[in-house]
């Protein structure tokens, strides 16, 4: 896995999580302005500086239905994911009787990481909506199940300003980061960003490839 950023930035970043999150489980939103500024690899790095460095049990979520790389970059299975989870919320309303068994569906979709204390929800098979996915009451109830189990969740999301849904898909989190790359975003892409997100729960910029 590759980033720019070194291992005392994700420290310093940590440190910051902590003090956000306090006792209480934390979803974290990462996402950008545009495609290209190195979300998926910002938050993987983020994911492993959690587990390595707090001992606490952190769940990624790879909600970047359009581009989805956290299964290749830890080695796991694409799917069952987020979207299998997702498709099949429906049939399990017409057949199963409980809410705690379409839950228990999540439970399949979550796979250990060679990380310790580190699991992934990959994106699961490509689709070709994913904003019904990331804007479906099952990607809402995902998120707060995962909150249940894991004491971070982190969740690598689409570009604001490429995906419609994003926006509204990263105020499910507790906090939001935006990953800029130097050199690449610019200012105004940045401005827009804020702008969409106003009052949702920004906490910080991360900037990359410096």
């Amino acid at each position: 896995m590759s980033s720019s950023l070194r291992h005392a930035q994700y420290d310093r970043m940590v440190t910051r999580l902590l003090v956000a999150g306090e006792s209480r489980p934390f979803a974290l939103a990462v996402t950008s302005s545009v495609s290209g500024e190195g979300v998926s690899t910002v938050c993987a790095g983020l994911a492993c500086a959690l587990a390595r460095n707090t001992g606490k049990r952190i769940v990624l979520l790879d909600a970047n239905l359009r581009s989805s790389v956290q299964h290749e970059l830890f080695g796991v299975p694409r799917t069952p994911g987020l979207h299998d989870y997702v498709a099949g919320d429906e049939e399990r309303r017409g057949h199963v009787s409980t809410a705690t068994d379409r839950l228990s569906a999540l439970d399949l979709t979550v796979s250990r990481t060679a990380v310790h204390n580190l699991w992934l929800v990959p994106s699961g098979l490509a689709v070709s909506h994913p904003g019904q996915v990331l804007t479906s009451e099952a990607a809402m109830m995902a998120i707060r199940r995962l909150q249940r189990d894991f004491d971070y969740v982190l969740m690598d999301c689409p570009p604001v300003l490429a995906a419609a849904e994003a926006a509204s898909f990263c105020r499910l989190a507790d906090g939001i980061v935006i990953v800029v790359r130097a050199g690449l975003t610019p200012r105004d892409d940045v401005k827009r960003v804020q702008s969409i997100l106003e009052g949702a729960p920004v906490i910080g910029v991360i900037l990359n490839g410096v």
